[in-house]
């Protein structure tokens, strides 16, 4: 089969195996594919983070701020009321 390549900026025609042929084929197709990926996520992100930053229901955080006020309203409705310890994550799971 016969390709066209591009040599030094001159496109020069070259006598390949199908192997050959195929595995340039794929690699055009892989490269329009990029090409097109990067065209709709322009801001750099993959496409996975692309759905995630649209679509997906961000996970609620707390901010220190708000930890503090939710504590201190806790103390205020609940004077003696103190929290119990976390467990360490080396003791939090006994296995036989």
């Amino acid at each position: 089969m016969e390709v066209t390549i591009n040599y030094n900026g001159q496109a020069v025609a070259v006598e390949v195996t199908l192997e050959v042929y195929e595995f340039l084929d794929r690699a055009d197709h892989k490269a329009e594919n990029l090409s097109h990926e990067q065209r709709r996520h322009w801001d750099g992100r993959e496409f996975d983070e692309y759905i995630v930053a649209t679509e997906g229901v961000g996970i609620y955080g707390e901010t220190p701020e708000e930890y503090l006020c939710r504590m201190e309203t806790l103390g205020e409705l609940m004077p003696s009321w103190t929290p119990a310890p976390r467990p360490s994550a080396a003791g939090s799971c006994s296995m036989p």
